[in-house]
């Protein structure tokens, strides 16, 4: 019941992986299967969360022995040495991390309920649930994630970012409103990222933003109290990137200041 393979792990773990509820449940009703163990890279829970499969996971945090429960919640993925999308080791995510990357605002829910650290970004990740979300425009999961008690300028650690530095890096067609919502919850613009990894190393909001030539994520920022003038590690202004991209409307705005 608890044989690994070498590519799909336990039984239960491939059974989440592919969303087969009737499987995860006739499995969880044997004794002998343990439901906290890891298998290749994942648990059984983040198995069923980076597959978008609801039902599994919530079979799984219905387990009738509510401790190893809770510790699905809170176990990430395993590492086994692997690297982030940056080509940097990394321990892999927590479900709720996962759930975060994929836009699954059900999944979020029901993990909060359960008992999911909402700061999350164990030691060494690239990501917490809020930058995950961030960075990948998706407001529903920042909301949940926000008014679950999340702090709104916590840092994901190898990156060095907070969740707003991660919104205005995003090419996300929803930057601009995870911009909106994170200002409004009190984030710092002027906050200058310190990571090691990252699309632009030593940026705050506002660099990335002018960076990206988005004159209204500039303007919103500016707004809400972003230092026009703030310098990247390298020393260069967002009226300096902004040229340098050649967008005159970003750059006309931010010499008018």
């Amino acid at each position: 019941m608890n044989a690994e393979d070498a590519i799909f792990g336990t039984p239960l773990v491939a059974a989440a992986r592919g969303g087969h509820t009737e499987v995860v449940a006739a499995l969880l009703r044997k004794d002998e299967v343990w439901p906290d163990q890891h298998s290749q890279r994942d648990t059984p829970l983040t198995a069923a969360v980076n597959g978008g499969h609801l039902e599994c996971a919530r079979l799984l945090l219905d387990y009738r022995n509510k401790d190893i429960a809770q510790k699905l919640v809170a176990t990430p993925q395993q590492s086994h040495d692997e690297n982030c999308a940056h080509g940097h080791r990394m321990p892999s995510d927590d479900a709720l991390t996962l759930a975060s990357k994929r836009g699954d605002v059900e999944l979020v829910k029901l993990l909060l309920a359960r008992g999911a650290d909402a700061t999350g970004g164990r030691e060494g990740t690239c990501d917490t649930p809020l930058t995950a979300a961030a960075a990948n425009g998706h407001a529903a999961c920042l909301k949940e994630i926000l008014a679950a008690g999340a702090n709104v300028d916590g840092v994901a650690r190898w990156a060095g970012r907070t969740a707003l530095v991660a919104a205005a890096e995003s090419d996300s067609s929803d930057a601009l409103e995870c911009c909106e919502i994170l200002l409004q919850g009190g984030a710092d613009p002027n906050f200058v990222s310190t990571g090691v990894v990252g699309r632009r190393l030593g940026y705050g909001a506002v660099h990335a933003a002018a960076a990206r030539m988005d004159s209204a994520m500039v303007k919103m920022l500016v707004a809400h109290g972003a230092d026009p003038n703030l310098k990247t590690y390298d020393g260069d202004g967002a009226f300096n990137l902004a040229v340098w991209q050649g967008h005159l409307p970003v750059a006309e705005y931010l010499a008018s200041l």
